[in-house]
């Protein structure tokens, strides 16, 4: 009899040294943390809930052009992502937007297809004698990763691109065709980060930069001379004024919206 109450005691003991493990697995896979630091700063947020609406409370408009439509999101949800077809997009115009000297984006993302594709950029569509370009956010750049470039510090107005720009943020990591992904740019006024699916993928050092003026975003295309339309869903777009870390970041993607 004392074997068997020894037995059964350390079967208890065992038992009950794995309660923490499970604890620890339910707390990393459920999606119900809402983190204050994430409505820190935030200027635009945009759910695509069957709509182009802001729900960030700046009321900051947008406008599509081309055929766009509202798919499932990542949890199967319908008419809570945005379709893109490879020939529209979306342009979002705001004050609040401009010269921002400190910034991150974030978007959850959908390709369809392996072609280099602009999720985000900022520039006037038609082509002008200054067309105002600010950055491009690339996906599946020439068979790569993302592509993250924008224009050097006072350079908001120089037309020649092959000066303007500074240099390239590149990563080699390859999102998921077919598949969700959720990609993150910031700035903090000295380096520019770049993520993809919660890994920092690139970097660089460049200080004094900014988002320049008098230019909407653009989700889904760059100018109409080299478009490089996005196919595809985008979900969960958000514009802060301060660097997100990278734990915000997976914050974000772990937010059950």
């Amino acid at each position: 009899m004392q074997y068997i109450t020894m037995k059964h005691e350390h079967l208890l003991y065992f038992l009950l040294a794995l309660i923490p493990l499970f604890s620890c697995k339910k707390n990393i896979n459920q999606d119900t943390a809402t983190p204050s630091t994430l409505s820190n700063d935030l200027v635009l947020y945009m759910p695509f809930n069957n709509s182009l609406a802001d729900s960030s409370g700046n009321a900051i408009s947008s406008s599509s052009f081309g055929n766009i439509s509202y798919g499932n999101n990542r949890y199967f949800e319908g008419g809570k992502s945005l379709t893109l077809t490879g020939t529209s997009r979306v342009e979002i115009s705001s004050p609040r937007l401009d010269t921002l000297s400190r910034f991150s984006f974030y978007m959850e993302f959908m390709p369809y297809n392996s072609n280099s594709m602009v999720l985000l950029s900022r520039t006037r569509f038609n082509v002008t004698t200054n067309m105002k370009q600010s950055f491009s956010l690339m996906t599946n750049f020439n068979g790569g990763g993302t592509r993250y470039q924008m224009k050097r510090p006072g350079g908001c107005d120089d037309i020649n691109t092959a000066t303007a720009f500074g240099p390239e943020v590149k990563g080699s990591a390859l999102p998921s065709i077919n598949g969700w992904n959720y990609a993150a740019i910031t700035y903090d006024g000295n380096t520019v980060r770049s993520y993809l699916n919660g890994n920092l993928v690139a970097s660089s050092n460049q200080a004094g930069l900014n988002l320049c003026a008098d230019a909407p975003l653009i989700i889904g295309s760059w100018f109409e001379g080299e478009p490089h339309y996005f196919q595809g869903r985008i979900d969960e777009f958000r514009v802060y004024k301060r660097a997100l870390s990278e734990n915000e970041i997976t914050q974000l993607h772990q937010l059950r919206k």
